[in-house]
């Protein structure tokens, strides 16, 4: 399908159809929620490739484009629209595998902070898992032991401690069991 087909499939201008194609506009609400009729998806799937597509473009290099790719703006987080763009940005940031030092790994950390802040203000104890749960899990259904965990975080020591409830992760860990374990970090980001 070329630029003319979506455009009348979705009711727009084939010129910004075609600026969306070649990364000169963004694709908006409106223009996601038609995507979505078109292809049979969510509009928070096309919102979500914008999202994407502005922070990776920016790759760093411009700090102004990329704070406005994030979708939360720094601050505590007041409601559940709040905790899911902030939990959002955490999930890309993760996948982006951000160096220690740089703006995006600041960012990553201090999201870390105001999203265990409000889970553990808003969500009851007992009913919530905590990350050592949410690793004991991945390990019992992956036929995991604690010395395929200590492998991973360079430690039996330190791998006995996590799944024993005895130290909370690093951020460095939270990162580790994301990359190789596909734990999403905002199962393992606590305080």
């Amino acid at each position: 399908m070329d630029a003319g087909g979506l455009a009348k499939l979705t009711s727009r201008s084939a010129d910004e159809i075609s600026a969306v194609i070649e990364g000169t506009a963004d694709i908006d609400e409106s223009l996601a929620n038609s995507l979505s009729d078109v292809f049979g998806t969510s509009a928070q799937l096309w919102l979500n490739a914008q999202h994407a597509y502005q922070l990776t473009r920016s790759n760093g290099n411009n700090e102004a484009d990329t704070q406005r790719a994030f979708r939360y703006e720094l601050r505590p987080i007041r409601n559940e629209q709040d905790h899911a763009a902030a939990l959002a940005d955490v999930d890309l940031l993760m996948s982006l595998d951000p160096e220690p030092g740089t703006a995006r790994f600041d960012r990553l950390e201090l999201l870390a902070m105001v999203v265990d802040q409000y889970e553990r203000e808003t969500a009851p104890e007992d009913e919530t898992p905590d990350a050592h749960a949410w690793i004991r899990f991945y390990m019992e259904q992956n036929n995991l032991d604690v010395d395929d965990l200590a492998e991973l975080l360079g430690g039996k020591g330190r791998a006995q401690n996590i799944v024993n409830d005895a130290t909370t992760l690093s951020l460095d860990e939270v990162r580790i069991l994301y990359k190789e374990w596909g734990i999403p970090a905002s199962v393992l980001i606590e305080d």
